[in-house]
C-alpha cells in the first residue's frame, strides 16, 4: 500500500450568498457602497415533488469570494490592506 501524502490547501476562495445575504452584517458593512441584500434576488431555494422528494425547481444563487488579506515578504505592496471578503462574482 502506497503512503497517501496529505496536502491541505489554503485557498482565498469562499463561497456565500449574493450580497452577503442572511450572513452577519460585519461583511456588509466592509463596503461603503453596492452590497445591498434583497431576499427576491439573492435567496436560494427548491421545490420537492411531496410523494417522491424529486427536485422539480432549483434556485441555488451563489457569490464567490476572495480573502484580501497582507501576504508575508510583499507587505510594502500592500502596506494598508486591511483584511476584507471581497466579493468576485454571483450566479
Amino acid at each position: 500500500m502506497q503512503n497517501v501524502t496529505q496536502c491541505k490547501v489554503k485557498s482565498p476562495a469562499f463561497v456565500s450568498r449574493p450580497h452577503f445575504h442572511l450572513a452577519d452584517r460585519f461583511y456588509q458593512e466592509q463596503f461603503q457602497y453596492g452590497i445591498q441584500p434583497d431576499p427576491s434576488l439573492h435567496d436560494s431555494s427548491f421545490w420537492l415533488e411531496p410523494h417522491s422528494s424529486i427536485p422539480v425547481r432549483v434556485e441555488m444563487r451563489l457569490q464567490l469570494n476572495i480573502l484580501l488579506e497582507k501576504v508575508p515578504g510583499i507587505e510594502y505592496l500592500f502596506k494598508d490592506l486591511q483584511r476584507v471578503m471581497f466579493p468576485v462574482l454571483w450566479f
